[in-house]
């Protein structure tokens, strides 16, 4: 049953999302307000990229992480579905770092552009530091990043290696990071595979890490703790 109703699901999957980010491209430019477009992702268009594939969400919640303050979220990334989970689950808006091909991307690069969005230029060392220093600024005015510090999605469910550049951004904005751990997002909808199933995911957002003390040269310890962290939370969610 699920390889006839898999490609149904893509479909509306697809037109949802393709409807509720026009929407959101378009009441950004008619209020040049960037605000209005994150309100509708987290309050619209995650509520149907979780119903339409069936994702029954359970979250653990952390009443210790301070929503009127800015922080770097990091979450391990096994499907696209990590990016509605995510949204839903923590209680503020969210500015994500994407690598900067998904800007030619119809209706996603357009809804990144038009909510400013921080796009890095994996090729370029000076472009991505440079746009690391305008996520830090944006940081800094407290804007909260959503970051998936592997790069890439897991095709086995194991923990990637990390990438230095959310870590080096919470630095220089002076902000926590706080690790998300996800389980059962990659079944539903597979690195390796084009299908959409129902399935039950569990999130745990993780006590904050302070960058307080951390430098270029210590960074590796403050990853190395971090990824910790979220594998001792995602491997008590995998049971």
């Amino acid at each position: 049953m699920n390889s006839i109703l898999s490609p149904i699901r893509f479909v509306f999957w697809g037109i949802w999302s393709a409807i509720c980010m026009s929407g959101a491209i378009v009441a950004s430019l008619l209020t040049f307000n960037s605000k209005i477009a994150l309100w509708m992702a987290k309050n619209i268009w995650v509520h149907g990229a979780l119903f339409i594939p069936g994702v029954r969400l359970s979250t653990n919640k952390n009443s210790s992480i301070d929503y009127s303050k800015p922080y770097v979220f990091v979450a391990n990334h096994q499907s696209y579905i990590d990016i509605p989970v995510a949204i839903r689950a923590v209680d503020c808006s969210l500015f994500f770092i994407a690598k900067k091909e998904l800007k030619w991307l119809p209706f996603l690069g357009w809804y990144i552009m038009a909510t400013g969005m921080i796009l890095i230029d994996r090729s370029n060392r000076r472009k991505a530091f440079e746009s690391l220093k305008s996520a830090a600024d944006m940081i800094k005015n407290g804007k909260s990043i959503l970051a998936f510090p592997e790069g890439t999605r897991s095709k086995n469910g194991e923990l990637n290696t990390f990438k230095k550049g959310p870590f080096m951004l919470a630095i220089q904005a002076g902000v926590p990071i706080v690790p998300i751990a996800i389980s059962g997002t990659e079944n539903i909808f597979p690195a390796t595979k084009m299908k959409l199933i129902p399935g039950k995911v569990k999130l745990t957002i993780c006590d904050a890490i302070s960058t307080e003390g951390y430098t270029k040269e210590t960074i590796e310890e403050l990853m190395t703790k971090v990824k910790e962290s979220i594998r001792v939370a995602k491997a008590e969610l995998d049971v």
